[in-house]
This record gives structure tokens, C-alpha cells and sequence, in this order.
């Protein structure tokens, strides 16, 4: 899970910096004297809503992503937030035209349980260094 994590902190940086390019160029696109429609604004809004998502969905999805090759203690808990967000994320679609859990929100909402699964039901990663005793440890105190 650790590479799809990685993988999925990179799309993350990766739309962060394509919405701000579309942010810019939409504010660049209207002439500001003008009244925005409604709809123009509800774009803007969501657009400045995922600049604000994506930044936060990278951190959490590199963190787990790190702890989890990295073998930390708190690999389980970041692994178990992130693929939450693999089960929340695609809920939305789902609900509303069921005949896309066929698609990619299916696939996404398999990965996080599954995801789900292997951190709740994994007994904890445990690093070698916790096995030595305090003597034979130079790092560990007693």
C-alpha cells in the first residue's frame, strides 16, 4: 500500500499545481468591473476548495506513504487515515448514479477497504530495534 500511497501524493501535488495555473488563468480570463454569474462563482469556489484539498490529501497520503517504508510505529494509524479517504472520496459518486461503482470510483472505494482491512487487522509493525535489550541498544534508554 505504501506505493499507491506514493502514487497518490504525487497526483495530489501534481492537480494542486494544475488548479493553481487554472485558478490564475480564470481570475486573468474575466474582467474584474464585471458581476461574476453564479455559476462562474460556484467554479471558482470549488476550484479554490480542491487548491485548499489537495495540499492536505498529499501530506496525509506522503506521510503514510513514509511510515509505512519506513516501517514507523505509526504506519498503521496514517495507513488506516489514508485509505479512509480512498473509502470517503468516492461515496459521493456512488450515491448518486450507482451504476458508477462499475468505474473508477469502484476501484478506489476496493482499494480503501482493502487498505482498511490489512491496517485494522495487521497486528502493528514492530521495529527490530524494540527487540534488544537496553545493553545491547546504545540508542534505547533504559
Amino acid at each position: 500500500m505504501g506505493w499507491i500511497f506514493a502514487i497518490s501524493s504525487f497526483l495530489c501535488i501534481w492537480g494542486f499545481g494544475y488548479l493553481i495555473v487554472l485558478a490564475v488563468h480564470q481570475r486573468h480570463s474575466y474582467d474584474f468591473h464585471r458581476q461574476f454569474t453564479s455559476q462562474q462563482s460556484g467554479i471558482l469556489l470549488l476550484i479554490l476548495l480542491f487548491i485548499v484539498m489537495f495540499p492536505v490529501l498529499a501530506v496525509v497520503f506522503g506521510v503514510a506513504c513514509w511510515t509505512n517504508l519506513n516501517e514507523r510505529r505509526t504506519a498503521r494509524g496514517w495507513g488506516m487515515a489514508a485509505s479512509l479517504v480512498y473509502v470517503l472520496a468516492p461515496l459521493w459518486p456512488i450515491i448518486h448514479r450507482f451504476g458508477s461503482i462499475l468505474g473508477a470510483p469502484g476501484v478506489e472505494l476496493i482499494i480503501g477497504v482493502v487498505g482498511l482491512v490489512a491496517f485494522v487487522l495487521s497486528p502493528g509493525i514492530k521495529r527490530q530495534a524494540d527487540d534488544f535489550a537496553p545493553e545491547s541498544n546504545r540508542h534505547r534508554k533504559a
